[in-house]
């Protein structure tokens, strides 16, 4: 994937994934929409402060900076959804819809370790979702599930944060944004992962 050199750049969000990083104003990978395929009401991305750059590159001098960018999106959306997915688990009834998410949670377990495998070739370290929006996740799916923790409710809440999340990570691949391979591979594989999820979900609505 290649952006062309001459492109205007863009601000993006401080709490993109990207919190002590700078970034090309291009790369605008801040937009109020989840990856991580559970939708609690919450985004961990609401905070509008915005940080700005001149070089667009890490602060190890690499050359990898979209990857990383793209990486921690990825990567805390992963994490984000293993949290709401342990949260709603507790709250299932339905023993099939129960194996249902224990295997998309692994399935998750899987690609974060992917992720955090091409972090290690970066030389760098992933984000970790903050507690705050962890909390708040938390407390709008309570919210959420007090009165309906049927697995037609419960599915309806995931597939609505799964189509958010394939939306988003459509826009991160038609931006053509200028990433290695491997990193474009794993983008693709995610997309494909979220909407495979949401065909064993619709089965419960």
């Amino acid at each position: 994937m290649a952006i062309s050199n001459d492109k205007n750049l863009k601000n993006i969000n401080k709490n993109s994934d990207l919190d002590s990083k700078e970034i090309p104003k291009e790369v605008d990978i801040s937009n109020h929409e989840s990856l991580d395929g559970v939708h609690s009401g919450v985004d961990e991305h609401s905070n509008n402060e915005t940080i700005h750059t001149s070089d667009g590159i890490s602060n190890n001098n690499g050359v990898f900076f979209l990857d990383v960018a793209v990486l921690n999106e990825l990567s805390k959306a992963s994490q984000m959804a293993m949290s709401n997915i342990s949260f709603i688990a507790k709250k299932i009834n339905d023993t099939h819809m129960k194996k249902e998410l224990v295997a998309i949670y692994s399935q998750y377990s899987n690609i974060l370790l992917q992720i955090n495998q091409h972090f290690e070739k970066f030389g760098e370290i992933p984000d970790g979702v903050s507690k705050h929006a962890a909390f708040a996740s938390e407390c709008a799916l309570k919210a959420n599930l007090q009165f309906d923790k049927s697995p037609s409710h419960i599915a309806e809440i995931m597939i609505q944060g799964l189509q958010m999340g394939i939306i988003k990570s459509y826009k991160l691949i038609n931006s053509n944004y200028d990433i290695e391979e491997s990193t474009c591979d794993l983008l693709n594989t995610f997309l494909d992962f979220q909407k495979e999820n949401i065909k064993k979900l619709n089965a419960y609505l």
